[in-house]
């Protein structure tokens, strides 16, 4: 998968990606619910954006980390700007900006609110043992 080189300037639903700031994510995800950890791996390939509305203020960030041949994906939503159907108008703007077919993402069980979002946005399980602490998850775009 390549990524882009340069942000698409394009205004999707209302969103758009900006250039990455690690310290506003750290702000808004101080135990790192959201997987942008991962970006610290120097064996992963990863992009990861802020997420601007229409007037560039920061409501969040959203991320993908290539493993294998999969993309995974990071995400969290300002608490400011939560329950606003947020989470899926953010990765809606990431796989068409980043042409992104299908999408896959590992959640925490004990991340409740994840859980819910990605269940409410049409996300698919595709692999929950009772056994471990995360579920995986899988998302087409049509």
């Amino acid at each position: 998968m390549k990524f882009k080189q340069f942000l698409n300037e394009d205004v999707i639903d209302g969103l758009k990606l900006g250039k990455a700031d690690m310290a506003y994510i750290k702000s808004i995800d101080p135990e790192d619910l959201g997987g942008f950890g991962w970006a610290k791996r120097k064996d992963y390939k990863y992009e990861v954006y802020t997420v601007l509305d229409s007037n560039d203020t920061k409501i969040g960030a959203i991320g993908i980390t290539i493993i294998g041949n999969f993309p995974f994906l990071q995400i969290v939503v300002d608490p400011k700007f939560r329950n606003q159907n947020m989470f899926l108008r953010f990765v809606n703007l990431m796989m068409k900006d980043l042409s992104i077919k299908t999408l896959f993402s590992k959640v925490f069980k004990v991340n409740v609110p994840s859980v819910k979002a990605h269940m409410k946005s049409g996300f698919k399980e595709v692999y929950n043992d009772p056994q471990k602490d995360f579920i995986y998850y899988s998302f087409e775009r049509s």
